[in-house]
């Protein structure tokens, strides 16, 4: 049974969008990460989909999250962002 109040069970960070690192952090360029935590005393399960999976690799992207605990998601470029057009076509993706 599903509660009408899931948003209170759930809470993703970052809230506003994805911020990918710069190109001068060589170990990790082009990456970024998602955080869930689920905020209930039942398992939560949850997908990630995007609407260019050929830009992005999401690992995981399926999971259970047990009661009371956070799971994080990390989100890389595929390849990493070389060219400020490229930035600006990103900036349409969604999760």
């Amino acid at each position: 049974m599903v509660d009408a109040d899931w948003k209170k069970q759930v809470s993703i960070s970052p809230i506003t969008g994805l911020v990918f690192n710069p190109k001068d952090d060589d170990e990790k360029r082009g990456m970024c990460t998602l955080k869930v935590k689920n905020n209930s005393a039942i398992n939560l399960v949850f997908k990630v989909r995007v609407t260019t999976p050929d830009n992005y690799a999401v690992k995981p992207n399926i999971a259970i999250v047990k009661p009371a605990s956070e799971y994080k998601i990390l989100i890389a470029l595929v390849p990493p962002l070389d060219s400020e057009q490229e930035t600006l076509a990103m900036k349409k993706d969604k999760f």
